[in-house]
C-alpha cells in the first residue's frame, strides 16, 4: 500500500505550476513598417530607400554649411518587410546602409521568460542624416496565451561624423536605439573608414531580448565584432545570423529539477519499502 502512495507524490513533483502551465513553442516575425529621414536637398544628391526615391516634405532641419537638410515624407513598407538599405543614387557607388531582421529560431518559452528574439544588423555605409525606421515583432504560437503579441517601436539612427580629420574610431561609429523602449541600451557600428585593430568591418548583429508579457525589449546584446553597445561587451557568435547562445529558460530548468529530485525521491522511498 505504501507503494500506491507514493505515485501521486511523484507526479506532482512533475507537473507545471504557475506560469510553467503556459509554457510552448513561440516564434517572432519582424517586419520593418515605414521610413523617413532627413535628407539632401534633391536637386544636390538624390536619396532612396528599398529602390524607392524619397521626397522632401519641405521642413528644413538643418545644414552642413552649404547644403540644406530637409525632412523627407515617409515611405510605408509593405507587411513582412525585413530589410530596409537607404542609399544615394544608386549611380553615385556610394556605401548603402542598412537595416535587417533575422527570424530566430523556435523557443520553448513561457509568460515571463526572457528569450532571443531575433537578430538585427545594421550596415554602416556613407553619411546619412537623423533616420526613423519603425518596426514590429509579433509572436506566433499554438498556445493562445502565447499567441500575437507584438512590440511596436521606432528605431532612431544618428549618424555621427567627428571633426576632420579623426583617427578615433569610437568618434566615427554612428549609433540607433529604440525610441520607446528606456530598458534597452544604445546600438554602435563602426565606420568602415575609421576601424579599430582587427578591422571588424561595418556591419554589427544585435541580439534582441524580451520576454512575453509586453514583450518589450528587455537588452539587445552585441554579436559581431562591428557591433557593441553602451553597456557590456561583444559577444561574438559564430552562428551568425541564425541565432545566438541560447539564454537558459527558467522555466524549462526548474522542471528538469523537479524531475530529478522525483526520481531521486522514488528510488529513496523504494529502497526503505524493500527493507
Amino acid at each position: 500500500m505504501r507503494n500506491i502512495k507514493i505515485i501521486p507524490l511523484f507526479v506532482m513533483l512533475l507537473i507545471p505550476i504557475g506560469n510553467w502551465a503556459f509554457a510552448d513553442l513561440v516564434t517572432v516575425q519582424g517586419s520593418f513598417t515605414y521610413f523617413y529621414s532627413d535628407m539632401f536637398d534633391p536637386s544636390v544628391r538624390t536619396s532612396f530607400v528599398n529602390g524607392t526615391q524619397l521626397t522632401s516634405s519641405g521642413v528644413v532641419t538643418g545644414s552642413n554649411g552649404s547644403v540644406n537638410f530637409y525632412e523627407s515624407n515617409p515611405v510605408n513598407f509593405a507587411p513582412g518587410t525585413s530589410s530596409v538599405t537607404f542609399n544615394y543614387d544608386p549611380n553615385l557607388h556610394m556605401l548603402p546602409n542598412s537595416f535587417e531582421f533575422f527570424q530566430a529560431p523556435e523557443a520553448n518559452v513561457s509568460t515571463g521568460d526572457e528569450f532571443f528574439l531575433g537578430s538585427l544588423s545594421f550596415t554602416n555605409g556613407l553619411y546619412y542624416p537623423h533616420t526613423t525606421v519603425g518596426i514590429s515583432l509579433t509572436t506566433h504560437s499554438l498556445n493562445p496565451s502565447l499567441d500575437n503579441h507584438s512590440f511596436v517601436d521606432t528605431i532612431t539612427l544618428d549618424s555621427i561624423s567627428g571633426p576632420w580629420p579623426n583617427t578615433d574610431p569610437l568618434a566615427e561609429a554612428d549609433r540607433f536605439e529604440f525610441s520607446g523602449d528606456t530598458n534597452a541600451s544604445f546600438g554602435w557600428v563602426y565606420d568602415l573608414a575609421y576601424q579599430p585593430a582587427g578591422n571588424p568591418g561595418n556591419t554589427g548583429v544585435f541580439g534582441l531580448y524580451g520576454h512575453i508579457g509586453s514583450l518589450d525589449l528587455d537588452r539587445i546584446l552585441p554579436l559581431s565584432g562591428g557591433a557593441f553597445t553602451t553597456s557590456g561587451p561583444t559577444v561574438i557568435d559564430p552562428v551568425f545570423p541564425g541565432g545566438s547562445t541560447p539564454v537558459p529558460e527558467p522555466a524549462s530548468m526548474t522542471l528538469l529539477g523537479l524531475g530529478l529530485a522525483g526520481m531521486a525521491l522514488r528510488r529513496g522511498l523504494r529502497r526503505r519499502a524493500g527493507r
